[in-house]
């Protein structure tokens, strides 16, 4: 009775893992799947092998930034403390080094309005008008003056830096596909069957891991990317690269740019058309 009762618990125990990670995968999908439902499977998985994952970010940037926050205050025993962070921020940084993404960005060949949000015009005004706004303030006697004890400044200091630090990361190796992404909904909120046919489906059907495969390192209407680089991505040999966006790009899904006539196809550079986005979109509502 008790041998059947453990293999009872060990089934449902499997069961519930089982059900969590397929949770947390449709979880990742979900929010890719923001992307105007393109293929978010295939999005997803490019978006992983390309981007730091944020888990590895946080391992190594709360550590960090919380031993930046203690070495700041300059007291012994915070430095104590900082140096235990620091200590753990290095452990972090080996998990980092050892799943750090491979970082295929488009090429910035052109820029476009709604690439950056407006947050992102404003920001760097802040450093410079706040102090200019806060300095009549000050000289009224309307701000007093707080000095907090050594703890708390090493903490909140520690807190900033902690946010600040995995999310640059997480920023920087993501920019070239959140301006595609904007590229891709502003194309979406026109005419998304424009150019679109059954034989271009079909294409695109075929060459879905092409397509998405550009739309991760974010080469979308103007923003390319090298075949060699794309090859490297994928994992895919380069022959076989050019002759797909050769194929694409005869069908108006794929802008090809051969730079001059006798340059090698792995100096090609691509970049998905309208036209290819508003056929994803259409296969990914299939």
């Amino acid at each position: 009775m008790g041998i059947k009762l453990l293999r009872v618990s060990y089934a449902l125990i499997t069961i519930v893992s089982q059900k969590r990670s397929q949770a947390g995968r449709r979880c990742y999908v979900d929010r890719v799947a923001e992307l105007a439902r393109i293929p978010a499977r295939e999005l997803a998985q490019y978006r992983q092998r390309n981007e730091i994952p944020v888990r590895s970010a946080l391992y190594f940037g709360v550590p960090a930034g919380f031993a930046i926050g203690f070495a700041n205050t300059g007291v012994d025993y915070m430095l104590v403390g900082a140096g235990i962070f620091a200590i753990c921020a290095v452990l972090g940084l080996v998990h980092l080094i050892r799943n750090y993404p491979r970082g295929i960005n488009a090429a910035r060949e052109e820029y476009r309005e709604g690439d950056y949000p407006t947050i992102a015009y404003i920001a760097p005004l802040i450093p410079i008008a706040a102090p200019l706004a806060m300095a009549p303030l000050s000289a009224a006697g309307l701000v007093p003056e707080v000095e907090l004890a050594p703890p708390i400044a090493g903490v909140l200091s520690g807190a900033w830096w902690a946010c600040g630090l995995p999310l640059g990361l997480w920023a920087v190796f993501s920019q070239s596909f959140r301006i595609g992404r904007r590229r891709i909904n502003k194309i979406l909120e026109k005419d998304p069957l424009e150019g679109v046919t059954e034989a271009r489906l079909e294409l695109a059907d075929a060459h879905v891991d092409t397509l998405t495969a550009l739309i991760a390192a974010g080469a979308v209407q103007g923003n390319t990317v090298s075949a060699k680089a794309l090859s490297t991505f994928m994992q895919v040999d380069l022959d076989l690269v050019c002759e797909n966006l050769d194929e694409l790009a005869q069908a108006g899904l794929v802008k090809l740019d051969r730079i001059a006539l006798r340059s090698a196809p792995k100096d090609w550079k691509n970049t998905v058309t309208p036209t290819g986005v508003r056929c994803l979109y259409q296969l990914g509502k299939r």
